[in-house]
């Protein structure tokens, strides 16, 4: 003869910070209360909305601190592949930051804010490829390396000659080490292959191998913002 013995332990799925999030309880018979281990509670507090909510969509396109703002709340709330995916954008978005002000911070330095500003961008002044490039290395930006037009080309600045105004500015450079790998990777030259395979490879490989890596960078962390809002949106 056997006796039926209820189980005073089972796993269970809660829905915490909007997620599916499995706990194992356990009933206490006496009392009639219920522990629960894992899952969405951490340290005994049930995480919600309130406590550890998402950033919104407008704030999660804030660089650093969007991403720096969600690790956390990822952390606290046991969702360790998004506390990861944000730790990896929030370090991203700094190395994007210091590409796209390090030049500007350095000229701000040198001639102060005002001075600083419209020196870097040339209000004002000439915007021919050598007087600007001139320009910044007096106020001690680095201008080392064979420099590309990776948006604009100089090409179609000497057809349009208002755009030299825009397109000579060092959002528009990419820095190669070498001559060779300049002609490489910016212009598509010096590959072995056959030419017309040589240029469809060097077209499709132009987007990441000719663009300045606050370019790449902004990429990584637009792309990663996107993905989260509509997943984690669903």
């Amino acid at each position: 003869m056997y006796e039926y013995v209820t189980p005073n332990a089972y796993l269970s799925v809660i829905i915490g910070n909007g997620m599916q999030e499995y706990t194992i309880s356990h009933f206490n018979a006496s009392t009639g209360g219920v522990t629960s281990f894992g899952g969405a509670y951490y340290n005994g507090k049930d995480f919600n909305e309130k406590d550890y909510p998402e950033v919104g969509t407008g704030e999660s396109f804030v660089p650093i601190l969007d991403s720096g703002k969600q690790a956390y709340y990822d952390f606290q709330d046991g969702d360790h592949g998004w506390r990861a995916l944000n730790t990896g954008m929030a370090i991203s978005d700094v190395f994007l930051v210091k590409s796209v002000f390090s030049g500007l911070w350095k000229a701000v330095l040198s001639k102060g804010v005002v001075g600083g500003t419209k020196r870097y961008f040339g209000y004002g002044m000439s915007h021919e490829y050598g007087a600007s490039v001139a320009r910044w290395k007096r106020m001690g930006v680095d201008m080392s390396g064979k420099k590309h037009h990776w948006a604009i080309s100089r090409e179609l600045m000497e057809r349009q000659p208002w755009l030299k105004q825009i397109g000579n500015q060092t959002w528009n450079l990419k820095r190669f080490g070498s001559i060779a790998s300049h002609m490489r990777w910016g212009h598509g030259n010096a590959f072995p292959s056959e030419e017309l395979s040589r240029i469809i490879y060097w077209k499709l490989a132009y987007p990441i191998s000719s663009a300045p890596w606050w370019f790449r960078l902004g990429g990584i962390s637009t792309g990663g913002r996107l993905y989260q809002n509509i997943e984690r949106d669903e």
